[in-house]
Parts: C-alpha cells; structure tokens; sequence
C-alpha cells in the first residue's frame, strides 16, 4: 500500500447532524487545495470539522465554528474514508486523537501572515513541521524536529566552510594583503 494514500482524504460523511448539515457523502478530490463557496455555505466548519476528526484543530480559537456550535454538534460524527481505503470515524465531543493526520491552518492564522510583511516565522515553521512530518523516520536521523534535523545534516558543511575560512585567512596574513 502507497504510504500517501493514507494521507489523502477520499470522502468525508457528517452524520448525526441535527439538520445542521446534510448527511451525505461528500467525494474530494485528491488534489484538493480549497472548498470553495459563498460565505456561511458552511466551508470553515467542514474544514474545523475534518480538522478536528483528524487530531489537527486549533482548539484555541474561540471565534472558531466548533467553538461556538459545540453545544449543538457535541453528537455530530465525521466518518472519513482515505485513500487507501482505510475508514476513520471522530464525535466532534471526544477528545482528539494524537496522531495529526492532516495539518489544518485556521483561517485566523492565515490572515495573521498575510498582515506581516515578507515571509513570517510562523510560516516558516509549520512548512518545516509539515516537511518533517510526512520524512521517513529512517531518515531523520534521531531528530525531533525539523530544526534538530537540518542542523545534523548541515553540520559537515558549517565545519567544512569554518575550515575553508581559516584557510583564506591565514593566506592573507601570510601574503600580507
């Protein structure tokens, strides 16, 4: 079984809703990037709500949509078909699972980096954990994080360039220029 087939969301079925949503299932698209539709169609709440089902919701956020519905979506399931044909099924009122199976950027967050000039560190930071989520862990050479992981496999280089600095130094000094 491709290992990234079990990271690709198929379709995605919202049941005990209460009226708030069809219970339907709804096919994505493999390549999906956006949902797209008019504003209070429901696309922020079926991304909190995938997001949730899959350990990644930012439970911070108290202008999110679960945040203000939990009340009325405690009961609501999300049943997610991957892929790879695996199916997963999360109540929004349980707790989330620790596995982060996919990386969800609020909206709040995105608006926040797009207030800042230039590339912000947070960005910077999430495309780094994004990365070194989905990298082999034989491969990450006993890192914890992405950070730990550029530094040993950029280590030879900074002793190689110290080195070759030290180097051109001394041949100045010894050249007199």
């Amino acid at each position: 079984v491709d290992r990234d087939l079990g990271r690709v969301i198929k379709s995605v079925t919202l049941g005990n809703t209460k009226k708030w949503f069809p219970e339907m299932e709804i096919e994505l698209n493999p390549g999906l990037v956006s949902i797209i539709g008019q504003k209070g169609s429901g696309k922020s709440a079926l991304a909190e709500l995938i997001a949730h089902a899959t350990g990644s919701w930012d439970t911070i956020d108290e202008s999110s949509f679960i945040n203000r519905a939990e009340d009325h979506i405690a009961d609501l399931t999300v049943r997610l078909v991957w892929a790879d044909d695996e199916v997963t099924t999360h109540r929004i009122g349980d707790a989330q699972g620790e596995e982060k199976k996919v990386r969800y950027l609020s909206q709040r967050f995105v608006e926040r980096l797009c207030a800042k000039d230039g590339i912000a560190d947070e960005l910077v930071r999430e495309i780094e954990a994004v990365i070194f989520s989905h990298t082999d862990p034989t491969e990450t050479l006993n890192a914890s994080n992405f950070e730990e992981l550029r530094a040993s496999l950029t280590e030879g280089i900074r002793e190689t360039r110290d080195q070759l600095r030290e180097e051109i130094n001394r041949l100045i000094r010894e050249e007199g220029l």
